[in-house]
């Protein structure tokens, strides 16, 4: 049987990890420039692929900023003397949410480019 408080208590956590989470620069810029990708899907009428496309990458790149911030922070806790590997793995951290970034970027131009096309008559 489901406990009740057990599940109030776990979206707890998990809504005060987003608000942690909401504190990052990086995190903040993300969220923003993925509410104007979500406005200009409203507008153009996107279709239920590109919608699910789009809130796909979106997600991907939120998680691993949130990620990203987990490990360097562990890091920062378990290595408190600077050590080589420490620098590599916070790079590839976030040598993987940049990567995630171009993804996005690219979606998001398969997906809009037609539309913008389409008004400024360029197809």
């Amino acid at each position: 049987m489901i406990k009740i408080k057990r599940l109030v208590r776990s979206f707890r956590h998990a809504g005060n990890g987003l608000k942690y989470a909401m504190r990052e620069p990086n995190f903040t810029i993300e969220i923003t420039i993925a509410a104007g990708a979500i406005f200009l899907a409203a507008f153009f009428c996107i279709e239920r692929w590109e919608w699910a496309a789009l809130i796909s990458v979106t997600l991907l790149v939120l998680m691993l900023e949130i990620i990203n911030t987990v490990c360097e922070r562990m890091i920062d806790i378990m290595v408190p003397r600077s050590h080589p590997y420490a620098k590599d793995v916070k790079d590839m951290m976030a040598g993987a949410v940049l990567l995630a970034c171009f993804g996005s970027v690219a979606v998001g131009f398969i997906i809009f480019f037609p539309y913008f096309a389409a008004i400024l008559n360029i197809i």
